[in-house]
């Protein structure tokens, strides 16, 4: 190989190391944001489930359940 060759193929390295870290900045930053986008609806679930469960199980446990209730708990999959 030439000079000159080896100096365009260094060249064409040093573009692809640059574009190969762009692309891996942006993959950090969507990793960022898919992680960020989980822990909120992590939250947003188990707000829900405290809110609208949790009552209704504590209800189950304090309350005596109608032969009704009693027969959808033990028939329910």
């Amino acid at each position: 190989m030439t000079k000159e060759t080896t100096e365009l193929l260094e060249m064409k390295v040093k573009e692809l190391e640059a574009e190969i870290e762009k692309i891996n900045t942006a993959l950090d930053v969507l990793l960022e944001r898919r992680n960020k986008e989980k822990a909120d609806i992590y939250k947003m679930i188990s707000g829900e489930i405290q809110k609208n469960v949790l009552p209704f199980l504590y209800r189950m446990t304090t309350e005596p359940l109608s032969s009704a209730s009693q027969t959808v708990i033990w028939t329910a999959p």
